[in-house]
């Protein structure tokens, strides 16, 4: 018995179950697909939600510890420096903690 005709009587006494698979892999590559796409589309918009809310900004620096003052004079900047600080804030006389917080 040769290969092709082995193939051909395979496709036709399961034909029910190739015709499963083929669908299996059609359902899974359209979802695949859709997720990627809906994926890319999503961090289109994000991305363009975030440079609106930014405005005009030259330079940002997140840093974890403190950084010097005469950074901004090596930069070269003459704008405004606008300074975001986020963290824990402790009232001294109830000393109730707010975490969180912008400044």
């Amino acid at each position: 018995m040769h290969l092709r005709t082995l193939q051909l009587r395979s496709l036709g006494c399961h034909w029910r179950a190739h015709v499963a698979v083929a669908l299996g892999v059609i359902a899974g590559t359209a979802a695949l697909t859709g997720a990627l796409l809906v994926g890319d589309a999503m961090r289109g918009s994000l991305r363009e939600a975030a440079l609106g809310r930014l405005g005009r900004v030259d330079y940002s620096l997140l840093a974890p510890r403190f950084f010097r003052a005469a950074l901004a004079d090596e930069l070269g900047t003459e704008a405004a420096a606008a300074v975001y600080f986020r963290g824990s804030a402790t009232q001294a006389d109830t000393r109730a903690t707010a975490h969180r917080v912008n400044v």
